[in-house]
């Protein structure tokens, strides 16, 4: 029987879960959830991300209408109050309704674990191969559509007959019937052994379920915005790429007035620090806006309509060597998964 799941608070990052809603395993999404405060009330969720209609409406969050769903996911946006994200975990605690917290949330009430259950496990020293193919997801900056590029790879090859295994970037991945990347990787601790542990987690994971293809969503971004925003350093993208080495790495971006050298330094930089070169390019409709007089002023981000981007896309925004395309837009992210997957099938190591 599946359970209803209502999302909390539906924001940008959230619209990938809509949008592949029909990769969901167990849960039917019945609630997009908005406070009291904001607009967009009664509105279609692709207001949010500026892609085409999702046919699912946004609604104000309502105390006395929990009787809706039967679960709850919260995430964190920080142009909120922690005290309205603690209102409304109490209410639903009160309800003893099923609560599952975002990594950011659960950071922010300080009430994830400093360590895993196996983080003082001795690990044996050395890294082992992965012997399928992988696609790692990495992104350049919030607000890129990173989980949504995630989705739509793996329905394009679920889709296809091929045996999934996958690592998320978001803790969301439990409802579509894969795991979040483990959570020592958010823990304190040295990198080198995270990056031991992880290989050898993957490595199980592997010889457990068999699959034809592994897709990974790496955390946070591949590098700092600047010295004022530090955008962790890409430290966890760095841990991943070092842990498994991919045979494609696709990197989300904003959309901007980018030439060669943007998409080659973008290539080189995960070639050589990532261990795989970025060859495609995934193009949010999104754009940074920062304050140049004030450099630690919060990011802004502008969404523009989708159809920007596609535009873009077909007119030669990159140069021929890289493929762009839009999570947002089935056909155009179906196209890059199929040059994907010839890619692949054309490696030494083949998908089966």
């Amino acid at each position: 029987m599946e359970r209803k799941l209502a999302l909390f608070p539906m924001t940008r990052d959230q619209c990938g879960m809509v949008r592949y809603s029909s990769l969901l395993d167990g849960y039917k999404l019945s609630s997009l959830l908005i406070p009291s405060f904001l607009p967009f009330n009664n509105m279609d969720s692709s207001r949010l991300d500026g892609g085409k209609l999702t046919g699912m409406t946004i609604t104000h969050y309502n105390a006395d209408r929990m009787d809706s769903y039967d679960v709850i996911y919260m995430d964190y946006d920080d142009k909120h109050t922690l005290s309205l994200y603690k209102e409304v975990y109490d209410a639903h605690t009160r309800q003893d309704k099923k609560i599952i917290l975002s990594q950011a949330l659960s950071k922010a009430f300080d009430i994830c674990s400093k360590k895993s259950d196996d983080e003082n496990d001795m690990v044996r020293e050395r890294l082992f191969d992965i012997p399928v193919p992988v696609i790692t997801v990495f992104a350049q900056g919030y607000k890129t559509d990173q989980f949504a590029t995630e989705l739509g790879i793996r329905e394009y090859f679920v889709e296809k007959g091929y045996q999934v295994s996958q690592l998320g970037s978001q803790a969301a991945s439990k409802f579509f019937n894969f795991s979040q990347i483990p959570p020592f990787l958010f823990s304190d601790g040295d990198a080198y052994w995270k990056i031991i542990r992880l290989n050898h987690y993957i490595k199980t994971l592997v010889e457990n379920e068999n699959p034809d293809l592994l897709i990974l969503g790496a955390p946070n971004m591949i590098m700092k915005y600047n010295i004022h925003k530090l955008t962790g350093l890409g430290i966890i993208p760095l841990i991943v790429g070092d842990a498994v080495k991919s045979d494609i790495s696709v990197v989300t971006t904003h959309h901007g007035k980018y030439d060669e050298k943007y998409f080659n330094m973008i290539s080189s930089y995960c070639r050589y620090r990532l261990g795989c070169p970025a060859q495609f390019f995934n193009i949010a409709n999104t754009k940074v806006e920062s304050d140049s007089n004030d450099p630690n002023k919060a990011l802004g981000y502008l969404t523009m309509n989708n159809d920007v981007v596609l535009q873009s896309i077909e007119t030669g925004m990159v140069p021929d060597e890289f493929h762009a395309f839009s999570a947002l837009d089935s056909n155009s992210i179906n196209k890059a998964c199929n040059l994907i997957e010839s890619v692949l099938a054309g490696n030494v190591q083949t998908l089966k």
